[in-house]
């Protein structure tokens, strides 16, 4: 097996600060805590049965993409021996273990909640997945049938000779070894995964309940293999590093690469083999050497492997699930024809998914329809596999309308939606490009020109989320509609530059990254706070964002929060800011909707300056990704997030967290106040009516 080389004691020497008084907290281990979160939710009695599935299937899909982009990323700077210490100091190398270490007792809670808790609650609600043992002789023979019809033409078999022999397993899919008489290893079941021939994972039991589909599988391998003695069968899988290498600059060069990618899915660098427990060890290491492995990045579990599937288990039980809701729409936007007037009347906000995303669906509507519009840009990063956003801007150019759309191809994970969507938007003639050169651009803008009396007006969305209706009713995310000539101005410039216009622009209102430097901007209010407070006293700062590791950020915040300024941070994922007394009060709020907005508050002397963007406080965002900050003007708005909304997030006690010293969390006790729930129960109050709502009148629905 691969070894993993020792830090050396030149790369020692470049340790930004070794030990536990280090003021900054690792990503990775961070990242881990985050998950440790979720899974307090799967394991809550109080969630409903069925949402307490999905909360485990969530972890375990967490820690896929995990092992597939950052232990991947931490395993190629080990191969190159090309270190990327970050502030935290740690070597990739002491990383990958302290990963293996925190990782080993998370599996297993995952399987404790699992077999003690979940399987035993799905059993009492009449809803049973069920082994191979417990089914009837009737149904085993059923499944013979089955097995024989409609499991065995989907399956391959590749016998295992030689190392170099040794199959590209498909991609998170749970395969089975097979191990021969003489306690040699054989041949490989490779479960298909892919496309049409994907195999269905849950399979309805005649008596009641599911089955999963490798329980049958590897009680019929003994069928599979007629001239030789099966002696044991076991179940293991393989993540694989996900980079694509989109490297070209260009769309030809983007789209060879993405083409290319996809087909060699099956040969990218492995980064995480799982295998049942009760594999015996020398199976184990075979497979891992094989496969040119890390050995602290062999976890073994026991079974099932691969729970991300849990999020799609097949039961249709509502009364198992979170109670169901209607999203609210803004005022005017029920109407395709009073969208635009409304917008112009003043700003409106959008807080999904408490909100509908059908608001920024019907406002492209209205734009497609309208014979006063003239153009309509937009980004689009992830818009999911069924977009209806995509349709409307194609009934917008069918209409007649100049339609720019910016595609990320490089998204994570969705590199050949983004593709199919880029291709299926140039065949229907809407101008495509792809972004800034050598950068991804994460930004969520559209803006809509109209021809109106007295000139063009500009009618601009701006998004902390994805254009992504799935997405969109399980992240909670801030938009507005505005009208504002300057933002739309401003807009009109970063497409200019994103389309290749231009290469240079100014921006009024917007802050840009990295066009201009996001990072210093914001480090000069935070530092700005700092004069207020020493002049009156009245500094304050509040931050929401997902993750949080960047350190010169952490140094600004750090040093503003000992100089007296309350400093409060809310960081769903990722803290990389130690807490000390002294430090800023950074919690973690986790509840049934994934936190996503970023939003930043200074109260710049008085003047309080509220900002929504789709930036994180991390190096990546700030230096490699075009990110867009905008301002929030409307006193309405401005009042509902700063007297409600930011307040609820600070008051929550039900799934809140705090962070301790050695960067675990732990539950914030009180009163059982979740502002998810509360925001649930009074949708809608933050939408100013046209005749006038006074705020007291809405926080006490």
């Amino acid at each position: 097996m691969t070894e993993i080389p020792l830090p050396s004691e030149k790369q020692k020497k470049k340790d930004l600060c070794p030990g536990a008084a280090c003021p900054y907290l690792n990503r990775e281990l961070s990242w881990i805590d985050f998950n440790r979160r979720v899974l307090a939710e799967a394991a809550d009695p109080n969630n409903p049965l069925l949402e307490r599935v999905t909360f485990l299937g969530i972890v375990a899909d967490n820690l896929d993409e995990f092992f597939m982009v950052r232990v991947a990323g931490l395993a190629k700077e080990i191969r190159l021996n090309k270190p990327d210490i970050g502030p935290d100091g740690m070597h990739p190398a002491d990383q990958v273990r302290a990963i293996r270490d925190e990782l080993y007792p998370l599996y297993r809670k995952m399987a404790d909640c699992w077999h003690t808790e979940l399987l035993v609650a799905l059993e009492e609600a009449g809803i049973p997945v069920k082994g191979w043992n417990e089914l009837s002789s009737d149904e085993k023979a059923g499944f013979g049938a089955f097995f024989e019809e409609s499991i065995r033409p989907k399956i391959a078999i590749i016998p295992i000779g030689r190392k170099s022999s040794f199959p590209p397993f498909s991609e998170l899919c749970e395969n089975i070894v097979v191990m021969m008489r003489g306690g040699r290893l054989s041949g490989v079941i490779l479960c298909l995964s892919g496309g049409e021939e994907r195999l269905s994972r849950f399979i309805p039991v005649p008596s009641g309940g599911l089955i999963l589909v490798e329980e049958v599988v590897r009680h019929h391998a003994a069928s599979l293999f007629p001239d030789d003695e099966v002696t044991g069968t076991y179940l293991f899988r393989v993540t694989r590093d996900s980079d694509l290498e989109l490297k070209g600059d260009d769309d030809t060069d983007l789209t060879v690469a993405i083409i290319e990618g996809a087909e060699l899915l099956q040969t990218r660098q492995p980064v995480r083999l799982e295998v049942e427990e009760g594999m015996p060890f020398h199976l184990a290491t075979e497979i891992s050497t094989m496969l040119g492995l890390i050995p602290d990045l062999v976890f073994t579990q026991k079974p099932p492997l691969g729970l991300a599937d849990l999020k799609k288990i097949p039961f249709d039980r509502p009364d198992l699930r979170y109670l169901s809701y209607t999203p609210t729409l803004p005022p005017g936007f029920t109407d395709e024809s009073t969208i635009f007037s409304s917008i112009r009347r003043h700003d409106r906000l959008l807080f999904t998914p408490y909100d509908s995303f059908e608001a920024f669906v019907l406002f492209l509507r209205a734009a497609a329809d309208d014979p006063s519009v003239l153009s309509i840009r937009t980004t689009l990063y992830r818009v999911g596999p069924h977009s209806p956003v995509i349709d409307t801007l194609i009934l917008a150019k069918k209409n007649g309308k100049q339609v720019e759309v910016v595609v990320e191809l490089k998204a994570s994970f969705d590199e050949e939606s983004n593709f199919r969507w880029a291709t299926l938007l140039k065949e229907a003639g809407v101008l495509v490009t792809h972004g800034a050169v050598g950068l991804k651009v994460h930004a969520k803008c559209a803006f809509v020109s109209r021809k109106e009396e007295g000139g063009v007006v500009r009618y601009s969305f701006l998004s902390t989320g994805n254009f992504n209706l799935s997405t969109s009713r399980i992240y909670s995310d801030l938009a507005i509609f505005t009208a504002d000539a300057a933002i739309g101005s401003d807009l009109v410039n970063l497409f200019n530059i994103l389309t290749g216009y231009t290469l240079k622009a100014e921006f009024t209102d917007l802050l840009v990254a990295p066009v201009i430097s996001l990072r210093d901007d914001l480090i000069r209010r935070i530092e700005e706070e700092r004069k207020y407070q020493k002049r009156s006293g009245n500094g304050r700062i509040i931050i929401k964002v997902n993750s949080l590791s960047d350190r010169k950020i952490i140094d600004a915040l750090r040093k503003a929060s000992e100089d007296g300024v309350q400093v409060d941070l809310i960081t769903r994922g990722v803290n990389c800011i130690r807490s000390c007394p002294g430090s800023p009060k950074t919690r973690s709020v986790v509840g049934r909707f994934l936190e996503h907005a970023r939003v930043f508050y200074f109260s710049a002397g008085g003047r309080e300056d509220l900002y929504f963007g789709s930036a994180d406080l991390m190096p990546r965002n700030l230096n490699r990704r075009v990110e867009v900050i905008f301002p929030i003007k409307d006193p309405w708005i401005k009042e509902i997030v700063l007297s409600d909304l930011l307040p609820g997030y600070l008051k929550d006690s039900k799934g809140s967290w705090k962070f301790l010293p050695d960067g675990r969390s732990e539950p914030v006790m009180g009163d059982a106040i979740s502002c998810q729930e509360q925001f649930l129960r009074t949708r809608g109050f933050w939408h100013r009516e046209e005749k006038g709502i006074s705020l007291s009148d809405t926080t006490s629905q």
